[in-house]
């Protein structure tokens, strides 16, 4: 089956969920891998891991947030959005940081990463906006 060629609203259905399951499986990496898993990715000490907890609980009720937008395509539109918003944010956040503070390899992957996923979600918005009749 090519994805291509599904509906819009099939498209934006499927991407806020895989958006959903890597926002979950991001906020649950945070809060359970071992140091380890981080300094592969460059990151050095992470202290008491306050913050890492805090931003995988962060993941998880985005997470959450997608999905809910998925369910309600159509009748609150403006989850769709927050969640392009957030993504493009995270984007510009992360290439920002990787740009005045330092290079982590984690860092500009997830910028790449949340801006490809702004980049499909607006356009999958935009088809299935076209669909049904609004611009």
């Amino acid at each position: 089956m090519n994805p291509a060629r599904w509906e819009p609203r099939t498209q934006l259905v499927v991407l806020l969920r895989l958006m959903a399951a890597h926002s979950a499986a991001v906020g649950l990496g945070l809060v359970l891998a071992p140091p380890a898993v981080f300094a592969f990715f460059g990151f050095g000490d992470l202290g008491d891991g306050f913050f890492r907890a805090q931003g995988g609980v962060f993941h998880v009720l985005m997470a959450v947030a997608y999905w809910a937008g998925a369910d309600r395509l159509g009748r609150e539109s403006g989850l769709v959005q927050f969640a392009i918003g957030v993504k493009l944010t995270a984007a510009v956040f992360l290439f920002g940081w990787t740009a005045l503070v330092g290079v982590a390899l984690g860092i500009w992957a997830s910028g790449c990463v949340d801006l490809a996923m702004a980049l499909g979600l607006s356009w999958a918005w935009r088809r299935f906006q076209a669909e049904e009749g609004r611009s």
